[in-house]
């Protein structure tokens, strides 16, 4: 084992050098490293500013009432990866049609999107919405720097201790977002990249991109939608210069080394990227499209 693990580290030091050396691509390859071979950060964000401070700063996990056995697995899974301030966070139960009548009262009544057929037809979907909504909430409320946020299904990548604090090492510093788990079906490598990606289960926060998130996804004119689908519209706008305060995020990919497909679902392999994974075995409990 220890002879493995050491395999690795030289494995993951040869591709920063390879594939994140100064004056690589930015998007796709290892972003926020330009021709002058500095860290291009821009604006800074209040991000943990070290690795032990992402590993020991508040963490959310949103679990439902009725899913005990969900949260004693998660919390075993993130004491696992070195997570110490992990606080349950009480999911919205749309089985509950006066517990999400109470937890929509805030927003009024809102418009659903026509290009999200299903939000208005499926509750479980409203409460995902209404629950990550809660948690930007509760850390602006709480004037949070940042926070890391998970849903009650996530798995680590078998190598995460060894390839994470280097994912963080190479992440710029001038993010809303930061996707150390999440889906998407782009082709490209690198370790930290900046591509189109949903998925919910597993990210960090600023306090200030969770102002920006709740602002500009309940401002939008379309109405509401899946929440990681309407985040995936954000980045496409950031990307597309549409917007006058574009979402900055970015996203941990594990893919290209050993062990990125040895606790995922079959259903997952062709879109789950990042370090940290969704156990899909597990089911969902959101009900109808399973694609959150």
């Amino acid at each position: 084992m220890a002879s493995g693990v050491k395999r690795l580290a030289v494995n993951i030091s040869r591709w920063s050098t390879l594939r994140c050396r100064p004056g690589r691509v930015a998007v796709g390859h290892c972003a926020g490293y330009g021709a002058s071979g500095r860290r291009k950060t821009g604006k800074r964000m209040p991000v943990p500013r070290s690795w032990e401070s992402l590993l020991h700063g508040p963490s959310y996990l949103i679990n439902l009432d009725a899913r005990r056995d969900r949260l004693a697995a998660s919390l075993e899974e993130l004491k696992n990866a070195a997570f110490t301030d992990v606080q349950r966070f009480a999911a919205i139960d749309a089985r509950d049609a006066l517990a999400l009548e109470r937890a929509w009262a805030p927003y009024g009544t809102p418009q659903f999107a026509a290009w999200d057929g299903a939000i208005a037809y499926v509750p479980g979907k409203q409460g995902c919405f209404l629950s990550h909504l809660a948690v930007w909430q509760d850390i602006i409320d709480r004037d949070l720097p940042h926070a890391c946020i998970f849903e009650d299904d996530v798995i680590f990548h078998h190598h995460w201790a060894q390839i994470a604090p280097t994912a963080f090492a190479f992440t710029p510093q001038d993010y809303d977002v930061l996707y150390m788990g999440s889906l998407s079906m782009a082709q490209g490598t690198g370790l930290v990249r900046r591509v189109l990606v949903y998925g919910m289960h597993a990210y960090v926060v600023t306090g200030e991109g969770a102002r920006k998130l709740r602002s500009q996804i309940l401002a939008d004119p379309e109405g509401i939608g899946s929440i990681d689908v309407m985040l995936w519209r954000l980045q496409e706008q950031a990307i597309a210069q549409s917007s006058p305060e574009p979402l900055s995020w970015y996203v941990w990919d594990g893919t290209v080394f050993h062990g990125h497909r040895y606790r995922l679902h079959p259903d997952r392999l062709q879109s789950d990227m990042g370090l940290i994974f969704q156990d899909g075995n597990l089911g969902t409990d959101i009900g109808g499209l399973n694609d959150i």
